[in-house]
């Protein structure tokens, strides 16, 4: 049975530190949805919905086929919807968690890490809206996801002792 994790959440909810310690602790491929963005296109394009919205479609195919060949550790804002859907297809072993954090946090988390600013919340807010018309669902409802784990007050170490909780209750099935 192939294995595929997916993490949710917006921008410095902790999608990326927890990816990569249950990489780390799985040994699965860690794969960053952000991370192809920002290298396949610029900051200004980035901006420009229009743009960003063809690389939605293309990024989709993508998703769904690396969570379908599993064995990975996927993030990004909409790769939980993309695996909910899967699983309601009868794809087995895919695990879609989300983290969940209040906006100061993150804010102070983007700033810490790259220098963001509030820019970066409003961007998050956009795209909710954005693939809320894109799919007809918001990406943010818990329904979508096998568990919903708030990284507000919580250290690394405690947020990544509850996926992998969640990851081992699933693989048990």
């Amino acid at each position: 049975m192939n294995r595929a994790i997916t993490i949710s959440g917006l921008s410095g909810s902790g999608k990326s530190t927890l990816a990569k310690k249950i990489s780390e602790y799985t040994g699965l491929r860690y794969i960053s949805v952000g991370n192809i963005y920002r290298a396949s296109c610029s900051l200004k394009e980035l901006e420009d919905n229009k743009k960003i919205e063809k690389w939605d479609y293309k990024l989709d195919s993508l998703i769904q086929e690396g969570i379908l060949n599993g064995e990975l550790v996927i993030e990004g804002r909409t790769v939980g919807y993309i695996g909910n859907n899967l699983k309601k297809e009868g794809v087995e072993g895919i695990t879609n968690l989300y983290l969940s954090c209040v906006p100061q946090v993150r804010l102070n988390r983007i700033i810490k890490r790259d220098k963001g600013s509030e820019k970066t919340l409003e961007r998050d807010y956009r795209d909710v809206e954005r693939f809320f018309k894109k799919y007809g669902v918001n990406i943010e409802n818990s329904g979508l996801y096998d568990a919903v784990i708030d990284s507000s007050k919580t250290s690394e170490e405690y947020v990544f002792s509850l996926a992998k909780e969640e990851i081992e209750k699933y693989w048990r099935k």
